[in-house]
């Protein structure tokens, strides 16, 4: 079950995502920092300081709080100048492209300064990754190149990860799908392209679930499959999002995820699947979530984002039986009771 402070945390996120303001009488601040950091979400914290009256915070960690606010918005508007800046290069190229995830899901939030991102996904045609790469080399950014093919650029406090694919991850052994990317996209401007709504979202859950398996999953992409389905419910292809999912053995999985979304995230239905989950197994969930938090290096993320891929989930859950820990069995129950 979920202790007081985790249960005040995910209050602020589900107020923070319907624009209200949360109950924070009971806050313990320090201790409310600690899962905050963990999800890369304090600047959360620092925005609803002053904004809601019993938000009575020690002076120092205010102070800390109120510059994680700060950074997160110095950030943002680093990452956008960049990636608009990297958009004009390759539309001057002709080379297509589009963002997907963090970059895009974070525009759906009511303040999208506020929902951070490690870095910035980009997807270009496998041809031209070897041309983006120079040209951002020019743009005096360091490159890493991964196994998986995906090239890592940074500068500063900004990184841009170039795929030459996309594929919804796999689950059970199953072939992932072949490149889909822009085959599920749109052109909206000269080499700019944006992803199919149902595609981007089966996507996203997709990764999740390979997250997940792999104990590396912060709430932040739950947060994210709430508010992106919720904004484009109307425009999704439900009927698309099952066939795709199904595909890779993760509509049991999508189910329950959606029935946290709508009833934790929003008190109502918007999908069109009725199947609610056991509210413990939800709480069992988001109290796993808080505990795994955002701690991964983001360069580690990018080389088994296709590698574990590398390693099936079927095989990951088979690595985890093999070690036979209670830690261990315990992950499997609670894999399986979420549909994985």
């Amino acid at each position: 079950m979920l202790n007081v402070q985790q249960s005040i945390f995910l209050d602020i996120v589900q107020s923070f995502i319907t624009k209200q303001n949360p109950t924070l009488r009971n806050a313990n601040w320090p201790e409310l920092y600690i899962i905050a950091k963990k999800q890369a979400l304090s600047g959360l914290l620092g925005y609803y300081l002053g904004r809601v009256p019993e938000a009575r915070c020690p002076t120092n960690l205010a102070i800390q709080l109120k510059n994680d606010y700060y950074a997160n918005i110095a950030q943002s508007v680093l990452q956008e100048n960049a990636y608009e800046n990297l958009s004009i290069i390759l539309n001057d190229n002709c080379i297509d492209h589009l963002y997907f995830r963090g970059a895009i899901m974070r525009k759906f939030y009511p303040i999208p300064d506020l929902r951070s991102m490690s870095n910035i996904d980009v997807l270009v045609k496998s041809d031209c990754v070897s041309q983006v790469c120079k040209l951002l080399e020019a743009e005096k950014f360091e490159l890493k190149q991964y196994n998986s093919g995906i090239c890592s650029a940074s500068k500063s406090t900004v990184t841009f990860n170039i795929h030459p694919s996309l594929s919804i991850p796999s689950k059970h052994g199953n072939p992932v799908m072949p490149d889909a990317g822009f085959q599920n996209a749109y052109m909206k401007n000269k080499n700019f392209f944006v992803l199919d709504d149902s595609y981007h979202l089966a996507y996203i859950i997709g990764n999740i679930a390979r997250y997940i398996t792999t104990q590396r999953c912060s709430i932040r992409p739950i947060c994210d499959v709430a508010v992106f389905s919720y904004a484009n419910k109307d425009n999704i292809d439900w009927e698309k999002v099952e066939y795709l999912l199904k595909e890779h053995n993760l509509w049991d999985f999508a189910v329950f995820l959606f029935s946290c979304c709508t009833e934790y995230f929003f008190h109502q239905s918007y999908v069109p699947y009725k199947d609610k989950a056991n509210t413990e197994i939800i709480c069992e969930f988001l109290d796993f979530l808080l505990q795994n938090g955002a701690q991964i290096n983001s360069g580690a993320a990018i080389d088994t984002q296709h590698t574990s891929l590398l390693k099936t989930t079927q095989n990951r859950i088979a690595d985890i039986f093999s070690k036979k820990t209670s830690q261990d069995k315990n992950l499997i129950d609670f894999l399986k009771k979420i549909g994985l």
